[in-house]
């Protein structure tokens, strides 16, 4: 079994990967592009890359609060961290890349000042919900890859690392069965891997619980679920038989 450091160090390492495959993304879009649609509803290329570059200061708001134990809330409001993303898409490129570079930076440093001690604080992220500061690691890391995806330019959920994949499906399983009482069961196609949701409040004899069952290849289920695209993942029956079109992914988050 990992120690909690390890896991860390692992995290650590996916975020310095999906900056750098987020970079490279942005490196190959001209002004011209970023003003192209996202992936998100009323959101152009711009507008993505500005979140990043702010979600990386939001994110290091919780973890001076964790080391100073002087209460920083990743946003104002939810207006606030719309206000800011707006003013910062008008930007060109360069002037973009410069924000998110910066920003990431300052959040790399924050981290690594946090003492040992520290990593276990609970802070409430944007939903205000208690976690460790910790779990900003993984949450800059899912926010990377996923973005590189939402610019709808040249990444791909097949350029996150499959681990990645896994993990993501796996808190939006979780989130869906704790916060909805919505059970999803997946299967890989290709692998017959399978994922269900590990949260211990929901069992198979709990007949009110809402069930659904897709299968799809791991990058086409991750693009369902976190309500992205849905391409080639089907409605399963029971014994495993296509049945149809899976249907839209709710919310997440």
């Amino acid at each position: 079994m990992r120690e909690p450091a390890d896991e860390l160090a692992v995290d650590l390492g996916y975020v310095k990967a999906g900056q750098m495959h987020f970079d490279r993304t942005l490196r190959e879009l001209g002004d011209d592009e970023l003003r192209g649609p996202s992936l998100l509803p009323g959101w152009t290329r711009a507008h993505v890359i500005a979140h990043v570059g702010f979600n990386a200061r939001a994110l290091g708001r919780l973890v001076d609060w964790a080391t100073t134990g002087i209460e920083k809330p990743m946003y104002e409001s939810a207006h606030a961290r719309s206000r800011e993303i707006d003013s910062a898409a008008p930007l060109s490129n360069v002037e973009l890349r410069e924000l998110g570079d910066r920003e990431a930076r300052a959040l790399e440093i924050a981290w690594s000042v946090v003492p040992d001690n520290r990593w276990s604080t609970e802070v409430s992220n944007a939903q205000g919900v208690r976690i460790p500061v910790v779990d900003t690691v993984w949450m800059r890391s899912r926010e990377l890859w996923l973005h590189a995806i939402d610019l709808n330019y040249s990444a791909s959920a097949a350029d996150i690392p499959p681990a990645v994949q896994r993990r993501i499906i796996h808190n939006v399983l979780d989130t869906w069965a704790t916060r909805d009482d919505y059970r999803v069961h997946m299967t890989v196609a290709d692998t017959g891997e399978e994922f269900e949701p590990v949260s211990s409040h929901i069992t198979t004899a709990d007949s009110t619980t809402a069930r659904t069952a897709v299968s799809g290849s791991l990058p086409n289920l991750l693009m369902w679920v976190t309500g992205r695209r849905n391409i080639a993942v089907s409605a399963v029956d029971t014994s495993g038989r296509e049945i149809g079109t899976a249907p839209t992914a709710p919310r997440w988050l």
